[in-house]
């Protein structure tokens, strides 16, 4: 009896085709087994099939027998064939899961019910898995592309599965994007436009956000409206910025986002130039010193005239020289505005200035070095644009005169002041120096006081003529001696201020000639000697 070889079926097979072959004449045979199935058509039948039933398949291996009949007076003959049935594995990939983007592993735990408990994973993301593919229970780790969103497939395939074809399932990960949140680029405002507009934008697993401003104003016209504005509070213009914070809302299992955006307020600038204003010609400058408030940008003077800025045109506080020009054209304008004001507006304020005319004092001396006594001293005035005048001619006389003159009386430096005025207020000095040395000259006649004796005290302003003196300055060391025509020494003076008085010994001296002797010597070291006569009258 033959029947072939052993067999190895999968429990998904529920018949097997058996053929037996008997050899002798008129043998036959019969088939039995360890199962409890059944043959169709029947066991007498050497090529028939067998129908497994659950009993079989929980065996897990049916042994055939086919035993010869018909072959007396020989010995039953057998042949066996065992047929070994795998059951086919149950494979599960473990429960599907979502995450969020910020994820940034996940454990895959897989089991495999028969075929030895292996399998395999494979999956459609760019990730890696930590441990070899085969292991069951394993980590994947997300590549950054995998984080971007949208759902991976990880499958778990049976291995050694005998006669049983390979068994797959299944999980997916569903990978949300965590929320983009963009409160926009940080700005800058002028005061001026207390408006603020808010553009927000989220993407990812919302579109959906909610504003929250630092400040106490109000967002109009909702806190979740991602397009919006904001009404700034004086509080906010005072401190110079403010805060807005943009919230994701919705956001599935991914945690909430936040972006923030500072608000720079820069005061509106405020140019406050000083009145309008006039100069005289001689003060050559202007000084300027406007007050200025609020973000100021860069300061830029300009004027209408041809005049020069220094330190600088963007200079605060500054200082403007006048031109020649300006002068003949006799107004200008300075204006300073605030330039580059970055996101406020220009602004610019402006100050006449009307420019006079000075006067310009100048004048000229017939002498700037005497020796006293001498004649007096013409001045002549060359001033222009004057009006009016005022000498100073430094030994306490003033004159108004245009072109003046003076006897000097003392020796000294003198510092000769003349002040050219005009009508414009608008007035000018100019100094000389006059050097004034002194000689000595006696009167060659006086006439005493018939009616008592000075003491020979004198003014030299007094012009009664009642006692002899010299006419100097400037006398160091002084010796008058007067003799009468017989040589008798009739007056002494070592005092430059006592002269003769015409008296001698209490009494008035006769009508004469007199001979007068002096030595003198004068601070600067010159020493004269001198002789002379004089005739007394009554």
């Amino acid at each position: 009896m033959i029947v072939g070889p052993s067999q190895s079926i999968c429990s998904t097979q529920i018949t097997i085709l058996l053929s037996g072959t008997a050899t002798g004449l008129g043998v036959s045979g019969i088939w039995s087994c360890s199962g409890t199935g059944s043959f169709v058509p029947g066991s007498m039948n050497l090529n028939t099939s067998y129908a497994f039933n659950a009993a079989d398949v929980i065996a897990g291996i049916v042994v055939f027998t086919l035993s010869s009949i018909n072959n007396a007076p020989c010995p039953v003959v057998f042949d066996y064939l065992s047929v070994l049935i795998f059951k086919p594995p149950i494979v599960s990939a473990g429960q599907s899961q979502v995450i969020c983007s910020i994820t940034t592993s996940i454990s895959l735990n897989g089991t495999v019910n028969g075929s030895n408990g292996l399998g395999v994973w494979t999956y459609n993301g760019t990730g890696a898995l930590t441990a070899p593919s085969s292991n069951l229970n394993n980590t994947y780790l997300l590549s950054e592309g995998d984080r971007l969103g949208g759902i991976l497939v990880f499958t778990l395939t049976s291995g050694s599965n005998g006669a049983c074809p390979s068994t797959a399932n299944t999980s997916s990960l569903t990978i949300k994007s965590i929320a983009l949140v963009y409160a926009g680029p940080d700005q800058q405002i002028c005061s001026s436009a207390p408006v603020i507009n808010l553009n927000g934008m989220i993407t990812g697993v919302t579109n959906t956000g909610a504003w929250i401003a630092m400040g106490p104003g109000n967002i109009a016209p909702s806190y979740s409206t991602l397009n919006s504005y904001y009404m700034i509070s004086p509080i906010e213009m005072d401190n110079g910025s403010t805060y807005f914070i943009l919230t994701s809302t919705n956001n599935d299992i991914c945690p909430v986002v936040s972006d923030t955006m500072k608000v720079s307020i820069l005061k509106m600038p405020k140019i406050n130039l000083q009145r309008d204003t006039s100069l005289c010609e001689l003060q050559g400058s202007i000084s300027l010193n406007p007050q200025v408030s609020g973000f100021m940008g860069t300061p830029l003077w300009s004027s209408t005239g041809t005049g020069s800025f220094f330190p600088t045109i963007n200079s605060i506080p500054n200082k403007y020289y006048i031109s020649e020009a300006d002068v003949q054209l006799g107004r200008i304008q300075i204006s300073l505005k605030s330039d580059k004001n970055s996101v406020c507006a220009i602004v610019e304020s402006v100050m006449n200035v009307q420019i006079f005319q000075s006067a310009h004092a100048d004048f000229s001396a017939s002498s700037y070095s005497i020796i006293i006594p001498s004649d007096p001293i013409i001045f002549s005035n060359s001033s222009k644009n004057s009006s009016a005048f005022h000498w100073d001619f430094g030994d306490g006389s003033t004159s108004t005169l245009v072109n003046p003159s003076h006897l000097y009386v003392n020796a000294a430096f003198f510092r000769v002041q003349l002040i050219a005025l005009n009508s414009y207020q608008c007035n000018d000095t100019s100094f000389k120096i006059i050097l004034v040395t002194s000689d000595i000259r006696f009167p060659n006649a006086f006439t005493p006081n018939p009616n008592f004796a000075s003491g020979g005290v004198y003014d030299i302003r007094d012009n009664s003529n009642d006692v002899f003196f010299p006419l100097t300055d400037g006398v160091a060391e002084f010796d008058l001696s007067i003799f009468n025509r017989w040589g008798e020494l009739i007056f002494k003076s070592t005092d430059v201020h006592i002269g003769w008085d015409g008296y001698f010994n209490g009494k008035l001296c006769q009508q004469d000639a007199y001979v007068w002797k002096a030595n003198v010597k004068f601070i600067d070291g010159r020493e004269y000697s001198k002789v002379g006569s004089l005739t007394l009258i009554r």
